[in-house]
C-alpha cells in the first residue's frame, strides 16, 4: 500500500479536531502538520529515539510501563520496545538478544541510536531486570541486515554516530574525564573533551563531528554554552558567543542541547538559558540558537519564531537538517517549527488527536517530542514521543507515536 493511501485510511479514524495543550502553542499555523504515522495501543508507553535509514526503512525504541506491556520484565518493571519499518507500516520488532538479560528485557529508555545505513544499526542500552549480576549493565548491539551481534561496552552512551561499521563515535552519559569512546572496528578507545558539561553531538563526516553543552562559568557560578569540534584528528574547543540576558543573574545556566550540521561551513546549535532571576520567584528559560557560518558561532535571534523562543523550565530540545540547508526544531513539550534555508519560518501544527482507550476522543491532548531525524534521500522528517492526557502524571492514556513531517 502507498503511503498517500495509508495516511488516507488513518484520516479516517482519527478526529480532525485541532490538538489544544497547556504550553508551547498550537497547531493554528495554516502550514504542514505532523501526521501519527504510528500510535501504540500500549497505555503510558514512549517513543524516545527513532532512525530513519533509508526511503522506506528505520528504528525506532522506547519503553512501556509494568501491566501495559508485552515485554514487561518478570518483577514486573517497564522494559524496552524496538520497532523497525519496512515498507510503510511500523511494526514491533524482537527485542535484540544481545542486549536481553537472561531473565528477558532489555533497558532502553534514554538508549542510543545511531547507523551509517541499513546494514549499519547501532543501539546502546541497558541490560533488563531478572538477574541481579548483570542488570543493568550497559549493553549495545549491531544490526548488520539480518540479525544483531552484541558489541562489548563498559560505558553508558547518551548519543552516538555512525560514519561506517569501524568507525564509530559514542557520547558517553557516565563518564566526566573522558566522556567520548571511538570504536575502529576492533576496540573502544577513550577520549577527553574540552567541554565540561556535554549535550549532543553529530556530524557530516569523519572529520567534521560536533559536540554541544555547556562549561562552567569564571568563578564557578552558572553555565554558559560549549562546543568542540573533531577535524578528523583531534578535539578542540571553539568559542561560543556570550548570550546577554535582559536580567542576567550570576546563577544562569545556558547549554547546548542539539546539534545540526547541514556542511562544514554551515551549522546550527540549539540549547536553552534559564534564568534564575526573573523576579517572579520562579525560573524563566529563552531558547537559544547559534550558527556557524565556517569560521565562527554567531547569535541568531532571528532564527526562530516568537513561539519558539520562550518554554516551560528544563524542556529539551530535539533538532535536524530539512535535507536543504535549512532545520526542524522541536521542544519536549510538542512545538515544533521549520525553518528554510531561505529564513521563511514556519510553525508545524500538531497531530490530529487519538482516540482514548475507551474509543472516545479528548479535545485535550498533549504531545511530547523525544527525538527528531530526517529520511535519507528526503525532505522527510521522522519524531518520536507520546501523546496523551497528562504525559507526566503517569496516567493510563498515554501512546507512544511516530510522527512524520513532509519538509
Amino acid at each position: 500500500m502507498s503511503s498517500r493511501a495509508r495516511r488516507g485510511i488513518a484520516a479516517t479514524v482519527v478526529a480532525v479536531l485541532a490538538l489544544a495543550t497547556g504550553c508551547g502553542g498550537g497547531g493554528e499555523d495554516a502550514g504542514p502538520r505532523w501526521h501519527a504515522d504510528y500510535v501504540s495501543t500500549s497505555c503510558g508507553a514512549v517513543l524516545t529515539r527513532v532512525l530513519p535509514v533509508s526511503s522506506d526503512e528505520g528504528w525506532a525504541v522506547g519503553q512501556e510501563p509494568a501491566g501495559c506491556a508485552r515485554t514487561s520484565g518478570r518483577d514486573g518493571t517497564a522494559q524496552g520496545v524496538v520497532l523497525h519499518r519496512h515498507g510503510d507500516t511500523w511494526r514491533r520488532a524482537t527485542l535484540p538478544s544481545p542486549l536481553l538479560s537472561p531473565y528477558h528485557g532489555a533497558q532502553l529508555a534514554g538508549a542510543a541510536l545511531a547507523a551509517s545505513g541499513p546494514d549499519d544499526v547501532w543501539l546502546f542500552g541497558r541490560l533488563g531486570s531478572g538477574d541481579t549480576a548483570t542488570q543493568g549493565m550497559p549493553a549495545a548491539a549491531r544490526w548488520d541486515g539480518r540479525r544483531w551481534t552484541r558489541i562489548t561496552t563498559d560505558f553508558d552512551v547518551a548519543q552516538a554516530v555512525v560514519f561506517a561499521p569501524d568507525d564509530v563515535w559514542a557520547l558517553c552519559s557516565n563518564e566526566t574525564t573522558q566522556p567520548v569512546r571511538h570504536w575502529d572496528g576492533r576496540r573502544w578507545t577513550a577520549a577527553s573533551l574540552p567541554v565540561d558539561v556535554f549535550g549532543a553531538m553529530a556530524g557530516t563526516g569523519p572529520d567534521d563531528l560536533w559536540v554541544v553543552g555547556s562549561d562552567q562559568n569564571p568563578g564557578g557560578a552558572g553555565h554558559h554554552p560549549a562546543i568542540a569540534h573533531f577535524d578528523g584528528t583531534g578535539w578542540t574547543a571553539v568559542p561560543t558567543p556570550t548570550y546577554r540576558n535582559v536580567r542576567p543573574a550570576p546563577d544562569d545556566r545556558a547549554r547546548l542541547t542539539a546539534v545540526v550540521p547541514v556542511s562544514a561551513t554551515d551549522a546550527w546549535a540549539f540549547g536553552v538559558h534559564v534564568d534564575e532571576d526573573t523576579g517572579g520567584g520562579s525560573p524563566g528559560q529563552t531558547v537559544l540558537a547559534l550558527h556557524w557560518d565556517g569560521t565562527r558561532w554567531r547569535q541568531a535571534p532571528k532564527a526562530l519564531t516568537a513561539g519558539m523562543t520562550r518554554t516551560p523550565p528544563d524542556t529539551g530540545l530535539s533538532a535536524t537538517t530539512d535535507g536543504a540547508g535549512g532545520f526542524v526544531l522541536a521542544t519536549l513539550y510538542g512545538a515544533a517549527e521549520h525553518r528554510t534555508a531561505a529564513g521563511v519560518r514556519r510553525t508545524i501544527g500538531r497531530p490530529a488527536p487519538v482516540a482514548g482507550r475507551s474509543g472516545k476522543t479528548p479535545d485535550r491532548q498533549r504531545l511530547q517530542v523525544y527525538d527528531l531525524a530526517r529520511v535519507p534521500g528526503t525532505r522527510e522528517v521522522w519524531a518520536a514521543g507520546a501523546v496523551g492526557l497528562t504525559l507526566h502524571g503517569g496516567d493510563d492514556f498515554a501512546r507512544a507515536t511516530i510522527l512524520s513531517y513532509p519538509g
